[in-house]
């Protein structure tokens, strides 16, 4: 006998994709009792409506190809790496009493 629903983790593993990757679409895009139900504790994907959500929001190849070597419009993106702080360094304040107890 064979069923729509699949678990989680056995999900994860005929994708070969990490947990984390398929509970991140459960938050953010998915519907419970759409491509996923929750029977107790378990959690079953509806292996078909997941796989259709895949195929219409996946990204292609030729798609991640474009977007690795840069954007279409040829305009640079923002830099994802912090830029130093230009906040100004203060000194660090103690009581007159503090000062004492510490010097002895």
């Amino acid at each position: 006998m064979s069923s729509e629903f699949i678990s989680k983790s056995g999900y994860t593993e005929n994708l070969k994709i990490p947990i984390s990757t398929v509970e991140g679409w459960m938050q953010r895009h998915w519907q419970l009792g759409e491509q996923y139900v929750v029977v107790g504790h378990t959690t079953l994907i509806h292996k078909k409506r997941a796989d259709q959500w895949i195929a219409q929001h996946g990204r292609k190849a030729s798609d991640q190809a474009e977007t690795a070597s840069g954007s279409k419009s040829g305009a640079r993106a923002s830099s994802s790496i912090r830029k130093p702080s230009t906040a100004i360094p203060t000194r660090k304040l103690t009581s007159p009493a503090r000062s004492n107890a510490a010097n002895g």
